[in-house]
């Protein structure tokens, strides 16, 4: 391993354990402790910039249209902006170029990484994602937390239960690929970062977790052994269900509906179908360019309210976009970056039926996506350029 490409693994470790960090509770709202995950991310720009000197190309993907789209979305803003509204503040405008910033990085020291590097990465994801919410535990409990209430413990649950459901899935995913040491702990953690989800009533990542399931019965991307205990458990909590009322009626009215009046959809969604109701009526009176900054927790359709169909549209097409290219991978190469990518995109994305933000964003929340995404595209590249079968240069660098 040569000295740039170790210090870009380990410095991309060292990027994903503070960014996550900085989502402890007493930190959240702290201006002076956003920069962790600020610098990092701007050292590791700089590592990319010096690293194109070395090789002679700055690589920016074979996924150009990403680049048009995004510089047609600004245009719509600027446009919206010259008209009077607020279209430099759309919602939706920051966290994209955010993304877009991650992925560009990740194109350029994916071809320092390989298949065994990125486990670890996922790892270090996971356990500075596991720190993260021991201090949530702990914020919720000094808070009061009480099952049955319909007021939330801790107000920024959705962006923290997206990484915790992000570090869920990655360890689900490591489980039977060490020794069944390394094994027996992380079925200990997952649990517990399961209960600490269901503690957070974050709907949308609960839905994440029945994804998560889903993938692990259907497909081929875990061991055997980790596919059996899925089911058993699946088996078990279904049984559980079936035969005590006591708990199903806890699970489903504290946990499901969060403690909301489950008669009334729009109290059990938090208000969104109002939302959801009033768009046609918002589309319609501007359906080009839209309102400018606005705010409706579904990102779809917050894309189409803020920049119109024109925007609208652009912004939706660069969500699903990670997606629709790691199926399309999956299906020929096989290859684990890509497996990781589908399930990471359609949790996020599904995710963002329920938020603003999501994919997104906001904050860190969804950098893991755009991470693998720049990853999967840096890797085939070499694939093109070494005409192999496979991805086998991710293996052996």
């Amino acid at each position: 391993m040569s000295k740039t490409t170790s210090s870009s693994y380990y410095w991309m470790i060292i990027t994903v354990v503070l960014t996550n960090l900085t989502q402890i509770p007493d930190w959240v709202d702290n201006a002076g402790v956003k920069l962790l995950s600020y610098v990092p991310w701007l050292l590791l720009a700089f590592k990319a910039v010096l690293r194109s000197r070395y090789t002679r190309s700055f690589y920016l993907g074979n996924q150009r249209y990403l680049y048009f789209l995004v510089i047609c979305i600004l245009g719509v803003c600027a446009t919206l902006e010259i008209l009077g509204n607020e279209g430099i503040n759309v919602s939706l405008l920051r966290p994209l170029l955010m993304c877009l910033f991650i992925y560009v990085i990740s194109l350029n020291i994916a071809l320092d990484i390989d298949n065994s590097k990125l486990n670890f990465i996922l790892l270090a994801y996971a356990l500075s994602s596991i720190f993260v919410t021991i201090f949530v535990y702990q914020t919720m409990l000094s808070s009061g937390f009480d099952w049955t209430s319909g007021v939330y413990a801790y107000n920024s649950k959705n962006s923290v239960s997206q990484i915790i459901l992000t570090a869920v899935f990655f360890l689900i995913y490591l489980h039977g690929k060490k020794n069944k040491f390394f094994d027996i702990i992380i079925i200990t953690t997952t649990a517990g970062l399961i209960l600490s989800l269901f503690m957070l009533k974050s709907r949308a990542s609960l839905l994440g977790i029945v994804i998560i399931v889903g993938s692990v019965l259907i497909s081929d991307g875990y061991t055997r052994t980790t596919k059996f205990i899925v089911k058993i458990t699946i088996i078990v909590f279904l049984m559980v269900i079936a035969l005590n009322a006591s708990f199903r009626t806890f699970f489903l009215d504290s946990i499901v509906f969060a403690g909301r009046d489950s008669s009334n959809l729009n109290s059990i969604s938090s208000g969104r179908m109002d939302m959801i109701n009033e768009f046609p009526v918002l589309f319609s009176q501007r359906p080009i360019l839209g309102y400018g900054r606005y705010y409706v927790e579904c990102m779809p359709l917050d894309a189409l309210i803020e920049t119109g169909l024109v925007g609208g549209v652009f912004f939706n097409i660069i969500a699903i976009a990670p997606i629709v290219y790691a199926v399309k991978a999956y299906r020929k190469y096989k290859q684990q970056v890509d497996f990781l990518l589908i399930i990471v995109g359609i949790c996020y994305y599904v995710n963002g039926f329920f938020e603003q933000l999501a994919p997104f964003g906001p904050g860190v929340k969804c950098y893991m996506l755009w991470l693998l995404f720049g990853f999967s595209v840096a890797w085939r590249k070499r694939y093109a350029y070494k005409s192999t079968l496979d991805y086998k240069y991710a293996n052996h660098i």
